[in-house]
């Protein structure tokens, strides 16, 4: 095709495209105007559909939201125990020897560096409250916990004194009330 002809071609198309916009009696901006309006006309049966998801995906995001925000901020706490096993150790974590003392049998095996013998409840509570003054208490973590088969519990945890030092505590819990007595308290120094 010579050069005559490709103008002639060109002028052909762009006559084409001005007749399409005229016969529609449109402007180039007017007609991708209306196209745009006439693409985002939906049935009310599309549009109650998309506000439908919209609102899904909204409760989903606050969710998933109120889900994770803690877990973010706080770190991932652990379960805290509930029962007889949760308030012994709520106690041995703040060194309170008066609430421990109140999960004690009549008569208490008690090992503690320095003491170990068999010593009446008052005594017991005592020793302990001399053993925490000395040697306060940082922080107690419940290792592992059982039933033996006669129907006794166990308690074995970790128990972190503020001068470092990390002593391993085994507890002993007869069935001698309704929650169970403490029967056996140790702490050896690991």
């Amino acid at each position: 095709m010579d050069e005559s002809g490709m103008r002639q071609n060109r002028q052909f198309k762009n006559c084409q495209f001005k007749f399409w916009y005229d016969f529609r009696g449109l402007t180039k901006t007017e007609f991708v105007f209306r196209r745009e309006i006439l693409h985002l006309q939906i049935s009310a049966k599309d549009w109650f559909q998309v506000y439908l998801k919209q609102i899904i995906m909204y409760r989903v995001f606050i969710l998933m939201v109120s889900l994770f925000l803690p877990v973010v901020f706080f770190g991932i706490v652990p379960p805290q125990e509930t029962g007889l096993m949760g308030k012994i150790s709520e106690a041995l974590n703040v060194g309170d020897a008066s609430k421990l003392a109140t999960h004690f049998n009549t008569a208490v095996d008690l090992t503690i560096p320095g003491n170990d013998g068999l010593y009446s409840k008052k005594q017991a509570e005592q020793i302990v409250k001399a053993f925490w003054v000395a040697q306060p208490v940082q922080s107690f973590k419940m290792d592992h916990k059982g039933t033996s088969n006669d129907g006794s519990q166990y308690m074995i945890g970790t128990l972190k004194i503020s001068t470092g030092k990390v002593f391993r505590v085994y507890i002993l819990i007869k069935n001698g009330s309704s929650e169970g007595l403490i029967q056996q308290l140790q702490f050896e120094e690991e």
